[in-house]
């Protein structure tokens, strides 16, 4: 097995307690309220319905599936139909979490395409192969870990209560579905979101100071430059609120020390918090 006895049970009593529920009650919806906004805004504004925001409509629709069945699977009963309960949800977060990520992915490959390369029949192109990838993908891999029966509860071991990959599976099987549902997508996204808004910031910040005459004032500048500094927040925001969830897996599967208590996950939980604030103040400053 890939957890000692004692780290799953005090997974499971912490993602039982009720503080947990309570916290994933209020985050899940508030995920649920913003992404519904979002895709209302694009429905009811037709001036405004770009592609690029089509493709923040996707990534808002997959954030809504994958925070619905985290509400619903930390509040599962656990009757006689949680079995079949658990299945279903566990396929619809593994979907609801690939979705995101890859459409998130998607859209910093598309507005590099547009805004940097200037080839904007060649993204709408593109974002038809993106339909096949974005969405075929995780379906075939959770599809395929469900006919293995590789989905089910996991005891708070690798999410904070609801299901997904089983965790009573071996541990070099629970190693190689972790890293196809998880930590493997992860990694790629944090690499190519960062890397084509780095490029897409550097081709702005060229084209700000090749141009400097076009600019009809010294504000208009500088309104520019601030809207280039904001944009090196996009791969940041979009790692410091995911990056917590690989570390848990890394943690849990390669550094599980035994211990009951867990410490590390504590430590995770705390860093999360402080950065989330330190990240909050400076984004009130700007």
């Amino acid at each position: 097995m890939a957890l000692t006895e004692a780290t799953v049970a005090s997974f499971e009593d912490m993602a039982n307690s009720l503080t947990n529920r309570v916290v994933i009650t209020i985050s899940a919806t508030l995920s649920l309220l913003s992404t519904t906004v979002i895709c209302i805004t694009y429905i009811a504004w037709k001036d405004y319905q770009s592609t690029s925001r089509k493709i923040l409509v996707y990534i808002s629709v997959a954030d809504f599936l994958l925070a619905a069945s985290c509400l619903i699977g930390t509040w599962e009963p656990d009757h006689e139909w949680g079995e079949i309960i658990c299945k279903i949800q566990a396929c619809v977060t593994g979907c609801g979490y690939l979705w995101s990520l890859l459409w998130t992915t998607f859209l910093a490959v598309y507005m590099f395409t547009t805004v940097a390369k200037k080839q904007r029949r060649k993204a709408e192109v593109m974002l038809k192969v993106f339909h096949v990838f974005g969405w075929g993908i995780p379906l075939i891999i959770v599809g395929t870990a469900l006919g293995l029966n590789k989905l089910g509860k996991n005891k708070g071991s690798l999410t904070s209560g609801w299901c997904w990959i089983d965790s009573s599976l071996e541990r070099d099987d629970l190693l190689l579905w972790l890293w196809l549902m998880g930590i493997s997508w992860d990694v790629a996204a944090y690499i190519l979101v960062s890397v084509f808004y780095v490029m897409l910031k550097c081709h702005i910040r060229d084209q700000i100071s090749h141009n400097k005459s076009q600019f009809p004032s010294q504000k208009a500048q500088n309104i520019a430059l601030k809207a280039d500094r904001m944009l090196a927040l996009v791969p940041f925001t979009f790692i410091l609120l995911r990056v917590w969830r690989t570390l848990r897996w890394i943690f849990v599967l390669y550094i599980d020390t035994g211990k009951s208590q867990a410490w590390w996950n504590t430590a995770l939980f705390y860093l999360q918090v402080g950065f989330l604030c330190q990240f909050l103040a400076v984004l009130r400053n700007h």
